[in-house]
């Protein structure tokens, strides 16, 4: 993956992280490894302290392949909901 598309994407995860912050949130992880499966970019507990809420930032510069949550597959969900699960397995 280039630098730019790397670098792209963590500015999106920092405007993210930045926007839950000043919503109230609380940052719990960033990146969080799940082996083959990939990652969760952002792990978050909402203002209440009742929910975790698991992001995944998609950041593009136009439109030109769609929308952000467009190019979340099946298989994507999948491998976020096995990451999910060995978060909290863990935690």
């Amino acid at each position: 993956m280039s630098h730019q598309k790397i670098n792209l994407g963590k500015s999106g995860e920092t405007l993210a992280a930045n926007y839950l912050l000043n919503k109230g949130y609380k940052i719990l992880e960033r990146n969080f490894r799940a082996g083959k499966l990939g990652e969760i970019d952002l792990v978050c507990r909402d203002p209440d302290k009742k929910t975790i809420v698991f992001v995944e930032v998609k950041t593009r510069h136009n439109l030109n392949y769609g929308w952000p949550e467009e190019s979340i597959t099946y298989l994507k969900l999948e491998h976020l909901y096995a990451a999910v699960e060995m978060y909290l397995t863990k935690n």
